[in-house]
């Protein structure tokens, strides 16, 4: 769930979202010790770099050099 979504939620389905992040504090957190952070984002069964506010969930790819 994202922080946006996270405002429209209901309590009980607030219980099991602890740890929502926005996509660039997200992103933050990985390049304190990965050097390359792509991000992607998905809804449905879409994997994509399009709005991410809405976005049911957020994936990292990180590379280290």
């Amino acid at each position: 769930m994202s922080i946006v979504e996270d405002h429209y939620a209901s309590a009980r389905s607030k219980i099991g979202h602890v740890s929502c992040l926005n996509q660039k504090t997200f992103k933050k957190t990985f390049k304190k010790k990965l050097q390359r952070v792509f991000m992607f984002s998905i809804n449905d069964e879409v994997v994509h770099t399009g709005f991410s506010p809405m976005s049911h969930y957020k994936i990292a790819l990180c590379i280290k050099d």
